[in-house]
């Protein structure tokens, strides 16, 4: 399965609440993903800006892509030039 889903370069992201978040390593992507989705579920916090949830959901879905398409029809992930970690680590860095 390859990667069917592309997005143009998002907007920077301009914030609701007039906060900025920082989503530059995939650590802050995913604790924003965390927290976005606890804040979903009822939890405390305001409403994260859309475009940032955009941003970081386009980044996600690039990252699950990646994984999947290194892993072959027998269910064994690629080494080579197809390599998972490698594509894995493009899809992550966002490169």
């Amino acid at each position: 399965m390859s990667n069917p889903y592309t997005h143009p370069d998002p907007v920077a992201p301009v914030s609701m609440n007039r906060e900025e978040n920082n989503l530059d390593t995939p650590q802050q992507k995913i604790q924003f993903l965390i927290d976005y989705q606890n804040w979903r579920r009822g939890g405390e916090g305001k409403q994260p800006a859309p475009a940032d949830v955009g941003k970081v959901i386009d980044w996600a879905i690039n990252v699950c892509y990646a994984a999947v398409d290194t892993i072959d029809d027998n269910g064994h992930l690629a080494d080579g030039e197809q390599c998972t970690l490698k594509a894995l680590r493009v899809a992550v860095e966002g490169k």
